[in-house]
Protein backbone atom coordinates (compact mmCIF):
# COMPACT_ATOMS: atom_id res chain seq x y z
CA UNK A 1 0.00 0.00 0.00
CA UNK A 2 1.54 3.48 -0.75
CA UNK A 3 0.55 5.96 0.39
CA UNK A 4 0.95 9.77 -1.19
CA UNK A 5 1.05 13.02 0.29
CA UNK A 6 -0.31 15.97 -1.62
CA UNK A 7 3.21 17.70 -1.00
CA UNK A 8 5.41 14.80 -2.25
CA UNK A 9 5.56 13.81 -6.19
CA UNK A 10 4.39 10.84 -7.49
CA UNK A 11 8.01 8.89 -7.23
CA UNK A 12 8.40 9.75 -3.68
CA UNK A 13 5.28 8.19 -2.30
CA UNK A 14 5.91 6.04 0.99
CA UNK A 15 5.89 2.73 0.80
CA UNK A 16 3.60 1.40 3.84
CA UNK A 17 5.69 -1.45 4.08
CA UNK A 18 8.95 -0.28 4.22
CA UNK A 19 10.71 -0.74 7.67
CA UNK A 20 11.33 2.41 9.86
CA UNK A 21 15.14 3.78 10.08
CA UNK A 22 15.50 2.67 13.56
CA UNK A 23 13.82 -0.81 13.08
CA UNK A 24 16.16 -3.77 13.91
CA UNK A 25 16.26 -4.92 10.04
CA UNK A 26 17.12 -1.69 8.91
CA UNK A 27 19.80 -1.78 11.10
CA UNK A 28 22.94 -3.36 11.75
CA UNK A 29 22.06 -6.32 14.79
CA UNK A 30 25.19 -6.15 17.11
CA UNK A 31 26.43 -9.10 18.70
CA UNK A 32 24.29 -9.12 22.16
CA UNK A 33 21.37 -9.12 20.20
CA UNK A 34 22.83 -12.42 18.00
CA UNK A 35 23.57 -13.67 21.63
CA UNK A 36 19.95 -13.17 23.09
CA UNK A 37 18.38 -14.58 19.94
CA UNK A 38 20.78 -17.55 19.91
CA UNK A 39 19.80 -18.23 23.65
CA UNK A 40 15.83 -17.47 23.05
CA UNK A 41 16.18 -20.61 20.67
CA UNK A 42 18.44 -22.48 22.75
CA UNK A 43 16.02 -22.04 25.74
CA UNK A 44 13.02 -23.29 23.56
CA UNK A 45 14.80 -26.64 22.19
CA UNK A 46 15.25 -27.33 26.19
CA UNK A 47 11.33 -26.93 26.66
CA UNK A 48 10.37 -28.86 23.89
CA UNK A 49 10.63 -32.75 24.14
CA UNK A 50 13.87 -34.24 22.40
CA UNK A 51 13.22 -36.12 18.93
CA UNK A 52 16.21 -37.51 18.43
CA UNK A 53 20.15 -37.20 19.81
CA UNK A 54 20.43 -34.11 21.59
CA UNK A 55 22.37 -30.91 19.86
CA UNK A 56 26.28 -30.40 21.11
CA UNK A 57 25.39 -27.22 22.45
CA UNK A 58 22.78 -28.66 24.68
CA UNK A 59 24.42 -31.74 26.19
CA UNK A 60 27.70 -29.25 26.42
CA UNK A 61 25.26 -26.92 29.21
CA UNK A 62 23.73 -30.29 30.42
CA UNK A 63 27.68 -31.12 31.51
CA UNK A 64 28.09 -27.64 33.06
CA UNK A 65 25.02 -27.83 35.00
CA UNK A 66 25.18 -31.12 36.37
CA UNK A 67 28.70 -29.57 37.50
CA UNK A 68 27.46 -27.43 39.85
CA UNK A 69 24.99 -25.92 42.26
CA UNK A 70 23.21 -23.20 41.16
CA UNK A 71 21.55 -22.03 44.09
CA UNK A 72 25.19 -20.44 45.02
CA UNK A 73 25.73 -17.70 43.42
CA UNK A 74 29.54 -18.04 42.41
CA UNK A 75 29.47 -21.03 41.28
CA UNK A 76 26.09 -19.93 38.87
CA UNK A 77 28.26 -17.57 38.31
CA UNK A 78 31.27 -19.40 37.12
CA UNK A 79 28.46 -21.42 35.61
CA UNK A 80 27.23 -18.92 33.01
CA UNK A 81 30.25 -17.48 32.18
CA UNK A 82 31.67 -21.66 31.17
CA UNK A 83 28.33 -21.82 29.14
CA UNK A 84 28.67 -18.80 27.32
CA UNK A 85 32.40 -19.39 26.47
CA UNK A 86 30.74 -22.60 25.22
CA UNK A 87 28.49 -21.01 22.88
CA UNK A 88 30.42 -18.33 22.07
CA UNK A 89 33.22 -20.64 21.13
CA UNK A 90 31.35 -23.25 19.34
CA UNK A 91 30.43 -20.10 17.02
CA UNK A 92 33.83 -19.04 15.88
CA UNK A 93 35.33 -20.87 13.13
CA UNK A 94 38.35 -23.66 14.15
CA UNK A 95 40.79 -21.59 12.55
CA UNK A 96 39.44 -18.60 14.85
CA UNK A 97 39.55 -20.82 17.85
CA UNK A 98 43.10 -21.38 17.84
CA UNK A 99 44.36 -17.63 17.85
CA UNK A 100 44.91 -15.26 20.54
CA UNK A 101 42.73 -12.56 19.71
CA UNK A 102 39.95 -15.49 19.16
CA UNK A 103 40.42 -16.67 23.16
CA UNK A 104 40.66 -13.12 23.74
CA UNK A 105 37.15 -12.84 22.18
CA UNK A 106 35.77 -15.34 23.55
CA UNK A 107 36.86 -14.63 26.92
CA UNK A 108 35.57 -10.89 26.47
CA UNK A 109 32.03 -11.85 25.41
CA UNK A 110 31.65 -14.63 27.84
CA UNK A 111 32.51 -11.45 30.63
CA UNK A 112 30.14 -9.33 29.06
CA UNK A 113 27.14 -12.24 29.45
CA UNK A 114 28.33 -12.84 32.71
CA UNK A 115 27.78 -9.06 33.48
CA UNK A 116 24.11 -8.99 31.41
CA UNK A 117 21.20 -9.17 33.39
CA UNK A 118 19.51 -10.26 31.02
CA UNK A 119 21.80 -12.41 29.11
CA UNK A 120 22.47 -13.73 32.60
CA UNK A 121 18.94 -15.34 33.82
CA UNK A 122 18.48 -16.23 30.18
CA UNK A 123 21.40 -18.67 30.56
CA UNK A 124 20.80 -19.53 34.10
CA UNK A 125 17.12 -20.48 33.28
CA UNK A 126 18.66 -22.62 30.38
CA UNK A 127 20.94 -24.33 32.98
CA UNK A 128 17.85 -25.10 35.22
CA UNK A 129 16.17 -26.66 33.14
CA UNK A 130 18.78 -28.72 32.59
CA UNK A 131 20.10 -29.31 36.02
CA UNK A 132 18.95 -33.09 36.73
CA UNK A 133 15.99 -33.92 39.57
Amino acid sequence: MNVKRPDLPPDLSIDAGAEPPGSPSAREVGPKERFAEALARLEAETTAAPAGPPAAARSALARIARGVDLSDPAQAALAVRESARHLIRSRLGERHRQTAQGRRLVEALSEDVAADPLLKTKLLGILNKLQPG
